[in-house]
């Protein structure tokens, strides 16, 4: 019997040694199969007849960005992404939809599409959606946005907005050099940074878990109030200029609600 036993733990123990062999070349193949990615998608459009950009990704990150043209470019593995793009009234639509590809056998879920839409010039109106992909957008203008990140990255930077507003499931949220006249963050889960934020202007945020951490620049405060709610968090404040959470008058308020989460301010 105690024979037995020894010849089955050995057969056991040469199976699974067997199969974490196999299950590591699969890993190094997914990976090196995420690597291989080129351009599948790649048009050009008449900046004159456009003024509006509608965004809404089921499986790709996206770029949006300053340029000469305007642009929609994919890239990512062929066949595993279909990339849909046209104009009605004025606004450019970009989708993108994942293909059901049966002889894939892969058990590793890799990231591989990346959108860039390059802008030439301001927007009236942006709506961006992603659903497991980050969005980051660099040097835009738009009078009006509305961003919405499922889960992963939002990141805002060198951009220019009349009313700026921004909702996350679970993903942090970075943005920096960026001004607006009034800003809405919402965010379920993760972090809220903003840098060289602009001054003196109504603010909004909102978080169930994450820390809130805003930093002003070379505009500082002349009339803002702070109003910070929390059933667990703290508010700091070092930015001398404000004296029980106030500057000025106070005619501009930043207000902040977390549930789990501090909220700091320099």
């Amino acid at each position: 019997m105690k024979k037995t036993l020894i010849i089955l733990f050995i057969i056991g123990l040469v199976i699974t040694i067997f199969c974490s062999i196999g299950a590591i070349q699969q890993f190094k193949i997914e990976n090196e199969k995420s690597k291989e990615t080129s351009v599948n998608y790649h048009k050009v459009y008449d900046q004159d007849h456009i003024n509006k950009l509608d965004v809404d990704l089921e499986k790709s990150n996206v770029t949006i960005q300053k340029g000469d043209q305007f642009k929609v470019e994919s890239r990512g593995i062929k066949g595993e992404t279909h990339m849909n793009t046209n104009v009605k009234n004025g606004t450019l639509y970009v989708k993108d939809k994942a293909l059901d590809n049966k002889s894939d056998i892969s058990f590793l879920d890799f990231e591989h599409n990346h959108v860039v839409v390059t802008l030439p010039k301001s927007l009236d109106h942006l709506d961006v959606n992603t659903y497991s992909g980050s969005i980051k957008l660099d040097s835009v203008y738009a009078d009006y946005a509305k961003l919405y990140a499922d889960v992963s990255e939002l990141t805002i930077q060198n951009s220019e907005f009349d009313r700026l507003i921004s909702k996350v499931d679970v993903a942090n949220v970075h943005i920096a050099h960026t001004q607006f006249n009034s800003g809405e963050f919402a965010s379920d889960t993760g972090n809220f940074e903003i840098d060289d934020m602009p001054a003196d202007k109504p603010i909004n945020v909102k978080t169930d878990v994450g820390n809130v951490s805003m930093k002003y620049g070379d505009q500082q405060p002349k009339n803002t109030r702070v109003a910070f709610e929390s059933d667990i968090g703290e508010l700091t404040i070092n930015d001398r200029l404000f004296k029980n959470k106030q500057v000025g008058n106070g005619r501009h308020l930043i207000h902040i609600e977390t549930d789990t989460g501090n909220a700091e301010i320099n």
